[in-house]
């Protein structure tokens, strides 16, 4: 996850539990990245320069489902970021038109949480996957959708 013309980016990340996240900042002026969780072994505050490309890593622990870690630079209040951590590797994060696929999905019925953390909004969707076959599904967030916890 970089830092660069002071925002996070990427803003959200999804990752495997215990998958490496690297910390970088491509910016003029210094950072750090703070996180926020419950649990303690995602809690952590990293000192990033300006140019900083360092051999510093984080492996987060799981998290409740639907519930990201926080991150913050204490430097510049409005950086924001949060990591989704998943014990499994059925998700996705949307491309730049917000389109998504999860690949070798097990044919059953699954409920799919769509999350924005940014502007809190959260769905839950049920979809069906037969074998074989694609499982179209359109999302689209309504003002009653706001109401993600916040952190």
């Amino acid at each position: 996850m970089n830092q660069r013309n002071f925002i996070f980016e990427p803003q959200v990340l999804a990752v495997r539990a215990g998958q490496v996240v690297r910390f970088t900042n491509d910016d003029p002026a210094s950072h750090n990245v703070r996180s926020r969780d419950a649990n303690a072994a995602n809690t952590f505050s990293l000192n990033t320069a300006s140019g900083y490309v360092g051999p510093d890593v984080h492996r987060f622990a799981s998290t409740p489902a639907g519930h990201p870690i926080e991150l913050s630079c204490d430097i510049h209040p409005w950086m924001a970021a949060w990591v989704y951590v998943f014990d499994h590797d059925h998700f996705a994060m949307t491309d730049a038109d917000g389109s998504f696929r999860i690949e070798n999905v097990p044919p059953g019925r699954y409920r799919i949480a769509v999350r924005q953390p940014s502007g809190r909004l959260a769905k839950d969707l049920a979809v069906d996957v037969r074998a074989g076959e694609t499982a179209p599904l359109n999302v689209r967030f309504t003002p009653s959708d706001i109401g993600m916890p916040s952190r």
